[in-house]
């Protein structure tokens, strides 16, 4: 039964009347209904090419199912029966195995498939058979555990295993894609990743130059000095990441009319997707804020805005850039800056050291705030987390550095005036 029939069987079930005419009247006001509310209230039908896409799109609100908030459809008549049975709580037919569900997420046809779908096919009949003929409705976590179980005891190396892993990956957006209904794969392994592989040494240890990437006082310093006497949109960007602590996604959705600058603070409601460079209306965690700035990110903010308004371009978004595609700035070119310059011209390193991510940005900025005195509630609010447990852990290695550095008195060998000190200090003056 297709997902159209069975949507029409449910709503014709609810209803109580009998005539065969008056029922599918019944059932075509009934979607229409429910469709309405939902473009309404909640997201419009999205045709291919909005934001990069390349299918129809929606965004759903999360009700009792698992999942990122979007659905997609290659006919607008399939979203539409996606978004239907979605609100009459509709699970999808699951008949399909693990490995099937693999083979229609690489292309639905493993016998004309290029170099890399064939790979990452090969790569889960070796090393995760165990999950082939296991029906995607049946699938449960210790499936998946026992299978990553079993290869991990292979010895694979981090890069075999994250290639692997990739399989896995595919199914979850498949089961997404297909609005099918199972349990969160991508958790259960993210879970896996941290639970049953921390201590092990699985790996090689992690150097001690990656546990930490925030940027240091002085080198913050450097990075936004440098943007503001040299502007150009990707310093400026970094610079205001350091400055305002927010993520790459919201300062890459940040628009001008969202910008206060007079009134000390922005607004961010919006944030583009890393990876698809669609405009999200909404921010992580669903943390909607607003963000009040300091005297040097409104230093930083108002020069963006100079630099920006010289600029004759209708663009609503503060950031740019004329060499993408759609004008505006995105992570790949910040990415790129914060290595090709800011890591080497800037900072002056080398390949002995690794450089720094936008990311780190938002870690220097919870840094710098906390061991400049601002309450850890504050930053967490401007920051949007959820709780005081997740800004902790941005600034937890660099402030117990900083106080164990601080709290350090020595052994006054050499700054100490030595007659003051013992008796014995005769001799050590005559030696």
């Amino acid at each position: 039964m297709t997902l159209s029939q069975r949507i029409s069987t449910t709503i014709s079930n609810e209803c109580k009347l009998t005539d065969k005419a008056l029922i599918q009247t019944y059932i075509m006001n009934r979607k229409d209904a429910i469709l309405s509310e939902h473009i309404n209230n909640v997201d419009t039908i999205h045709e291919p090419g909005y934001g990069g896409l390349s299918y129809y799109s929606t965004k759903l609100t999360p009700k009792n199912r698992n999942h990122n908030g979007l659905i997609y459809a290659k006919t607008k008549e399939d979203l539409e029966n996606k978004i239907i049975a979605y609100y009459l709580d509709i699970q999808e037919e699951n008949k399909i195995t693990v490995r099937m569900a693999l083979i229609a997420a690489l292309g639905g046809n493993e016998d004309y498939f290029d170099k890399t779908p064939k790979r990452t096919l090969q790569r889960f009949d070796k090393n995760f058979g165990s999950l082939s003929q296991i029906r995607l409705s049946n699938l449960n976590e210790a499936d998946i555990r026992n299978a990553l179980d079993i290869f991990v005891s292979t010895r694979p190396t981090e890069k075999e295993f994250n290639e692997t892993v990739t399989s896995l990956n595919k199914i979850a957006d498949y089961c997404q894609y297909e609005h099918i209904s199972v349990l969160d794969i991508r958790e259960t392994v993210s879970v896996y990743r941290k639970v049953r592989l921390t201590g092990k040494h699985l790996w090689k240890t992690v150097s001690k130059q990656t546990k930490n990437l925030a940027f240091t006082r002085t080198e913050a310093s450097r990075i936004v000095r440098h943007a503001l006497k040299n502007p150009n949109y990707k310093g400026l960007s970094v610079a205001l990441l350091i400055t305002t602590g927010l993520r790459a996604g919201e300062l890459l959705g940040l628009e001008l009319d969202d910008i206060y600058a007079d009134d000390g603070y922005i607004w961010i409601h919006h944030t583009e997707d890393t990876k698809t460079y669609q405009i999200l209306d909404y921010v992580k965690e669903n943390k909607a804020r607003e963000v009040y700035l300091s005297d040097e990110a409104i230093t930083v903010i108002k020069a963006c805005l100079t630099f920006r308004m010289a600029d004759n371009s209708s663009s609503q978004y503060l950031l740019l850039n004329p060499c993408s595609n759609d004008g505006k700035m995105h992570l790949r070119a910040i990415d790129d800056y914060m290595r090709e310059v800011i890591h080497t011209e800037v900072l002056g390193y080398g390949k002995e050291r690794e450089a720094r991510s936008p990311h780190d940005c938002r870690r220097t900025y919870a840094s710098l705030e906390y061991l400049s005195g601002t309450p850890i509630n504050v930053i967490k609010e401007q920051m949007g987390h959820s709780n005081v447990g997740q800004t902790w852990d941005y600034i937890k290695n660099v402030v117990e550095a900083s106080e164990r550095r601080n709290q350090l008195k020595g052994g006054h060998l050499i700054y100490e005036d030595v007659k003051s000190c013992e008796p014995h200090n005769i001799a050590v003056n005559a030696f």
